[in-house]
């Protein structure tokens, strides 16, 4: 067993440092770029969501999630299908598994909300409930630019209750802050964490849009249940 599923199993999280190279790195965000402006504004709001600003109801026409970017472009096909992401998902999941979209996530300064404590697990619905999630910066990402925060050995507590069905609150977020570790990153380094790690990131105070890849593995064989399901089987732990 490696260092990193050493600490994927003790703590819920770990990190690979310059799994990609600068110059990969630099291709990512190059056709992040162009997906942005070629790509998602002809798809469905469900697979390209804009800003809702934090001081008022309407949507701007800046995209802050980008999801099954895969499906529509070959380049993140690709990307989805790198061995070194796959090799490191069987050692941290122990045995061989499968591979689900790759998502664009971005926190955009003064539009934005942080994004509050929460877990994974509810949004994939699987059974077990065991699965990794890839987080992959294409911004520098320090504490002020909004990086992500982890709270050490959460995932052992399983399930918690959320504030309501497809929430990213967890319905009591006390201790979370004081025990959550900062995780500041660069452009070609990969972090990495299980479905019930609680994690969130604070609010991007650079001045700087906060870009990042989300790509997500199980399990081959796990099931998929629809959230309803999934939920009754997984009562909040209290």
């Amino acid at each position: 067993m490696s260092s990193q599923s050493n600490q994927f199993q003790l703590e819920g999280f770990t990190s690979a440092p310059s799994l990609f190279t600068p110059g990969e790195a630099t291709t990512m965000r190059e056709n992040v770029e162009r997906y942005l402006k070629d790509v998602a504004p002809g798809l469905a709001k469900t697979d390209a969501i804009t800003a809702r600003p934090q001081s008022g109801e309407e949507l701007t026409d800046q995209f802050v999630f980008l999801s099954r970017m895969d499906l529509h472009d070959s380049f993140f096909e690709t990307l989805k299908q790198d061995s070194r992401l796959s090799d490191l998902a069987r050692d941290l999941l122990g045995g061989e598994v499968e591979v689900q979209h790759v998502q664009f996530l971005d926190i955009i300064p003064g539009i934005s909300r942080p994004t509050p404590p929460h877990q994974d697990a509810q949004f994939f619905a699987l059974n077990p409930s065991h699965a990794v999630t890839f987080w992959i910066p294409l911004s520098e990402m320090t504490v002020e630019h909004g990086c992500l925060h982890y709270v050490p050995g959460s995932h052992w507590n399983g399930y918690l209750a959320h504030a309501d069905t497809g929430s990213l609150r967890l319905k009591d977020e006390r201790g979370c802050r004081d025990r959550g570790l900062a995780m500041p990153v660069k452009p070609g380094d990969l972090l990495a964490h299980h479905c019930f790690t609680i994690h969130y990131s604070a609010e991007n105070l650079s001045g700087l849009s906060r870009w990042a890849l989300a790509i997500h593995f199980y399990p081959k064989g796990s099931e998929r249940l629809n959230e309803r399901e999934w939920m009754h089987r997984n009562k909040p732990a209290a």
